[in-house]
């Protein structure tokens, strides 16, 4: 499906490289578009990133409006993204859901691609690895038993220099503006992992990385804020879940 919701994932990527997108204080940082945890390795680069959630009914008071939740590659500080998940789209009052892939920086010819629909309530398992020479992009509807996975080499310079697990609104190309972000309430990821190119394995906590956490602040306004990460359970490492939470379109 190619429409306006498409080429805003691109435009998202272009607002990072520009450097518009993050503005960082002394207790974190904020974008002006992400909510969620943002991994940058020490040394080396990373391979795989992964997350779950159950994916979020939005409430379509307004539209349209977006809301898009994703794992991925690049999208904090490189010149390139690869990412992995489902957006949420609101025409008037109904609202509709589908799992895409998005490269920027892509050698495929439509590089931003909605593959299936999901439900709300579906959980949905979203993968993003580098095999060289390609990336691996991979979204699972566990309800379901729906996936897929698209195979994409860069086309230009992916450096795989930051993960991360977000949710964001759309970028309206035609106004240079966000779209307003669906009222989806909250998200919670869970078995969030990742590994980098030391073979190290580990959640957002682990120590060979910088983890860094990330409300969305548009205007003085916050759109969106994310939740402490976990501590450890017995059944869940420490550092592998939060929850976003949106508070304002």
């Amino acid at each position: 499906m190619r429409s306006v919701v498409v080429v805003g994932l691109v435009a998202s990527a272009a607002a990072a490289i520009a450097g518009a997108m993050f503005t960082t204080n002394a207790q974190a940082a904020q974008s002006t578009i992400w909510a969620g945890y943002v991994a940058t390795p020490k040394t080396g680069v990373f391979n795989r990133i992964a997350a779950t959630w159950k994916q979020p009914r939005v409430s379509c008071a307004q539209a349209p409006a977006y809301e898009a939740t994703f794992v991925g590659f690049d999208g904090y500080s490189g010149q390139s993204l690869e990412q992995a998940g489902v957006y949420a789209q609101c025409s008037g009052s109904s609202s509709t859901y589908y799992a895409f892939w998005d490269m920027y920086q892509s050698s495929a010819q439509n590089p931003t691609q909605s593959v299936f629909q999901v439900a709300p309530g579906d959980t949905i398992t979203a993968i993003v690895s580098y095999v060289a020479p390609e990336f691996v992009l991979t979204v699972q509807d566990k309800t379901t038993g729906q996936s897929f996975t698209q195979d994409a080499t860069c086309a230009g310079t992916c450096l795989r220099n930051s993960a991360e697990a977000i949710v964001e609104p759309l970028f309206n190309v035609s106004t240079q503006q966000n779209f307003p972000l669906a009222n989806y309430g909250s998200t919670a990821f869970s078995a969030i992992s990742m590994h980098d190119s030391h073979g190290k394995t580990g959640t957002f906590t682990n120590t060979n990385w910088t983890t860094t956490s990330l409300n969305q602040v548009s205007g003085g306004t916050t759109l969106q804020t994310v939740s402490a990460l976990n501590k450890k359970t017995s059944s869940a490492a420490a550092g592998s879940r939060f929850t976003s939470t949106w508070h304002h379109a």
